[in-house]
């Protein structure tokens, strides 16, 4: 548009320059008024088509999300399945209850006993005041050899 301008305006110079005169019979002012055509056809055309070019981009962007979320989920479910860290580092105590709820609830094919069985579990690991790793129990059972005759022996058990 702005070529087309510049030569409309030189076009229309060209006659009162003297040294210039030769290329009044190149058709200037028709090029220059093509090319002005031109780009205010372009201008108007890409301001029509822009109301309704955002409307496009989204429906387009709408419809590769609808195409790549299944994907995109599994991948993001892989990754949480197998790194710990980074379910830990992007969830809240609360959305991993819901999740181990939920997980339990569909492994065991009923929501609420799914809950029921978090919701002890939990209270349990909870409640626990100590933790022992490596113990050991040994526990001997012998048989009483002060009871009286006639009478029912009694087991003697010794917890260590």
């Amino acid at each position: 548009m702005g070529c087309g301008l510049g030569l409309l305006v030189f076009g229309h110079w060209l006659p009162s320059a003297g040294g210039w005169r030769w290329l009044t019979n190149v058709p200037i002012l028709d090029i220059g008024g093509g090319m002005f055509t031109a780009g205010l056809l372009s201008v108007a055309l890409q301001y029509f088509d822009g109301q309704d070019n955002e409307v496009r981009a989204t429906q387009r962007l709408e419809r590769v999300l609808r195409a790549s979320a299944p994907t995109m989920r599994d991948a993001v479910i892989d990754g949480f399945a197998f790194s710990p860290e980074d379910l830990a580092r992007v969830a809240t105590p609360e959305t991993l209850d819901r999740i181990i709820t939920n997980g339990l609830g569909i492994r065991l094919g009923d929501a609420g006993f799914g809950k029921n069985v978090y919701e002890d579990l939990r209270q349990q690991a909870l409640g626990t005041p100590e933790r022992l790793h490596d113990a050991r129990i040994s526990i001997r059972l012998s048989m009483d050899s002060s009871a009286a005759n006639g009478r029912a022996a009694l087991n003697s058990a010794s917890v260590r």
